[in-house]
């Protein structure tokens, strides 16, 4: 192998052998591109189908109050999608693998459910590609990091809940992550709120879980290190009390790349969203939002 080597590169052969290394590169990363552009393209299709479902429940029960009630289409402070005195508060049962005992879930999310019983809510965000179950699996740590809805490999991964928060009852803070993709998918869009100005427009984060509607106002945008010594820990506070809870929220609102003119005081209870941030090492872009209905 060494003599084959060494024959490529003597002198008189050392552009044949620079084609050929160049030629192999180029191939390998046509490669990867090809493989990230098909996975890229499942995976828009297995988010919108799930989305589908949703929004044609959604659709269904709309459709069934306003024929009811006979009332119109409402657009209110929070959106077109939860706004309060809704009628929509409409359950479905379904049964659960993991128990064996049968869940009254909201029925926009039963049909998700019954798909993957992991799903503990969904999130979206207006004007943006942030429409998503929200898995968690308490008794494994990030599994869904590199695993998509279904639990197969995938770069994208899924967005999913820190293992040891409670999302129902819920926790002071349950942080939820999502990779930032280059295709604009999973929590790559969080970065419009670098902009104050997309804050401005876009305040509210809608974060369901499968027995609950729910609002959150957006509190704080920062910048941080996943290093724990270096940087801030967001990701570690679960359960607060009238000291820590302050502490932490004093904390998100330094780091704010601007003010929001909106904190949160011990008793209200928060998401925290992260994902990457490439400009610094090990960086995380977080935005931090309380629950206000």
């Amino acid at each position: 192998m060494k003599k084959i080597f060494s024959k490529l590169f003597q002198k008189k052969n050392l552009l044949p052998a620079l084609i050929v290394l160049f030629s192999a590169v180029f191939l390998v990363s046509c490669g990867f591109l090809a493989d990230y552009i098909i996975e890229s393209v499942q995976q828009k299709k297995q988010y919108d189908k799930l989305s589908q479902m949703v929004e044609q429940v959604q659709q269904n029960q709309q459709d069934s109050n306003n024929n009811s009630n006979g009332s119109s289409d409402y657009v209110g402070e929070y959106g077109p999608e939860i706004t309060p005195g809704q009628n929509r508060q409409e359950y479905t049962s379904v049964f659960d693998p993991k128990t064996g005992k049968t869940l009254t879930l909201l029925t926009d999310y039963a049909g998700v459910y019954e798909l993957n019983s992991d799903v503990v809510g969904w999130i979206r965000i207006n004007d943006t590609k942030i429409n998503y179950p929200v898995l968690q699996t308490p008794e494994w740590v990030n599994y869904y990091l590199k695993r998509d809805f279904n639990g197969q490999y995938s770069k994208h991964g899924a967005i999913y809940a820190n293992e040891s928060a409670d999302v129902f009852l819920p926790s002071d803070n349950v942080t939820i992550y999502g990779h930032r993709m280059k295709d604009g998918s999973m929590f790559a869009a969080l970065h419009d709120y670098k902009d104050k100005a997309f804050y401005d427009e876009h305040p509210y984060i809608n974060f369901d879980t499968i027995y609950e509607r729910h609002t959150y106002k957006i509190i704080s945008v920062f910048i941080t290190t996943a290093t724990v010594e270096s940087g801030f820990a967001y990701h570690e506070f679960v359960e607060g009390d009238p000291f820590t809870f302050p502490a932490y929220v004093e904390k998100c609102k330094e780091l704010s790349l601007y003010d929001t003119g909106e904190t949160a005081v011990y008793g209200d209870k928060l998401i925290t969203l992260s994902t990457c941030e490439h400009d610094i090492e090990e960086g995380r872009l977080v935005v931090v939002a309380k629950q206000i209905t």
